[in-house]
Order: structure tokens, then C-alpha cells, then sequence
């Protein structure tokens, strides 16, 4: 009982509003359930090869994948989710890293739709809305989000997972700052 308390409370934390009232509807009373946001994490790949003879400036940034603007609309923490994903980016940034031997400008974000049963495992991963065109990336991200599991909440959680591949801070989040050049 004191758990969905306390994960209430870090929604309305996060949202800066009051958690949501339930409200009234025809047939009974019906749970308004707020999405709550999930910090973002990054896992950075490091610099693509430059095949002899090519130009180096198109390879300049770091390539990564990141999980960002994710939410979870159930009773998962969001830190926990952080860490969780955190942990899984290392084998989506695989997939990636796989992808671009053979196509070495692929970039793109892809949303994964994530279902956790009350038990902390994943039950389903679909892929939602796409621009990266690379069907067996999308593929194989969510065979890695189907091996993670969750601190079990005790109810069925679902998370939106946006993820975006590409160059290092292209999408917005990048924690890394340039280095001040030196002599």
C-alpha cells in the first residue's frame, strides 16, 4: 500500500502537478492515470571507422543510442526504470553498432511500446511509431527489452520508450560538452 503511495507521490513530484482525482464515469468510477516521465539515459558507441579516403568530417560525433521522453503509465519507479534501461542500452547499442558496418549513415528514432507484468518481467515489446529504417534493428532492440526485468510493481505497467540513433547529442541529449582546445 505504501509503495503506489510513494509512486504517486514521485509522479506528481516529477509532473509538478497533484496526482490526477479520480473522476465519476457511467458504469462506476474510473482511474485517471498519469504518465510519468523517465529520466533520460545514453550508452555512446564512440566514432564510426572512416573507410580509406572518405571525407572525416561526416564522422566527427561520437555515434549513440538514447532512451529519451520515455514514460510509464503504471507503478514502476522512474529511477528504477533509468537503471533498468540504462543497463539494456549497452545491448540496443549493439544492434546499432551491427547495423551500421553495412549502412554507416543509418540514424533514426524509434518508439518501443514495453509491457511489464506484476512481477517485474517483460510480457510484450512492440515497435510503435518509426523513422529509422532498419527493420532488423527494431528487431533485435526489442528482443534486448524483452530480457529486462523491473522491480516488480505489482501491477501491469506499460512504457512508451522512445529511443533515437544517431550521432552523439543530435535529438537533445548529450551530457558531454565540448573540451577546451589546448596548445
Amino acid at each position: 500500500m505504501l509503495r503506489p503511495l510513494l509512486v504517486l507521490l514521485a509522479a506528481a513530484l516529477l509532473s509538478g502537478s497533484a496526482a490526477a482525482e479520480p473522476r465519476v464515469v457511467q458504469g462506476g468510477t474510473e482511474e485517471i492515470v498519469e504518465e510519468v516521465p523517465v529520466p533520460g539515459v545514453q550508452y555512446v558507441l564512440g566514432p564510426p571507422s572512416i573507410p580509406d579516403g572518405e571525407d572525416e568530417d561526416r564522422s566527427a560525433a561520437a555515434r549513440s543510442v538514447r532512451a529519451e521522453g520515455a514514460t510509464i503509465r503504471g507503478a514502476l519507479d522512474p529511477l528504477d526504470v533509468q537503471r533498468v534501461l540504462g543497463r539494456q542500452l549497452a545491448g540496443i547499442g549493439s544492434c546499432y553498432e551491427r547495423a551500421l558496418a553495412g549502412t554507416p549513415e543509418l540514424r533514426g528514432r524509434v518508439v518501443l511500446l514495453v509491457d511489464v507484468t506484476e512481477d517485474g518481467a517483460v510480457s510484450e515489446v512492440e515497435a510503435g511509431e518509426s523513422e529509422l529504417d532498419s527493420p532488423a534493428v527494431i528487431q533485435c532492440a526489442a528482443a534486448v527489452m524483452r530480457r529486462a526485468s523491473f522491480v516488480a510493481p505489482h501491477e501491469p505497467v506499460h512504457i512508451h520508450l522512445p529511443l533515437v540513433f544517431g550521432p552523439e547529442g543530435v535529438g537533445g541529449l548529450s551530457e558531454r560538452r565540448p573540451r577546451p582546445e589546448t596548445d
